[in-house]
């Protein structure tokens, strides 16, 4: 089984936690469900790695990233996740987003 990683991109006001399992694919990045984190995508991770490599981000107020209400809007969280692609995965991904259960 593929080893998940726990890292924290940090730039500026931006604080995102994330989960990867690396490989020389190309990049996934996971965006969970609201009321979740990221570790909902655990067992699902390992058999992505196998095509990709795999991103799992922890949305503001969920997981180990920002708690802070004034981000807990799209905008922000959006502007976050876009800065962390650009800047820390440095290429393009394809983006996978779960919406919330209802």
């Amino acid at each position: 089984m593929e080893k998940i990683l726990s890292s924290v991109y940090e730039k500026d006001d931006i604080y995102l936690k994330y989960y990867e399992i690396c490989s020389d694919n190309p990049p996934l990045v996971l965006i969970h469900a609201q009321g979740v984190d990221s570790e909902s995508f655990f067992k699902v991770m390992p058999k992505l790695a196998k095509k990709y490599h795999v991103y799992a981000v922890d949305c503001y107020g969920h997981g180990g990233s920002l708690h802070d209400a004034s981000k807990y809007n799209v905008v922000d969280i959006g502007n976050a996740v876009i800065d962390f692609i650009q800047n820390e995965i440095e290429k393009p991904v394809s983006l996978l987003g779960i919406p919330p259960v209802a």
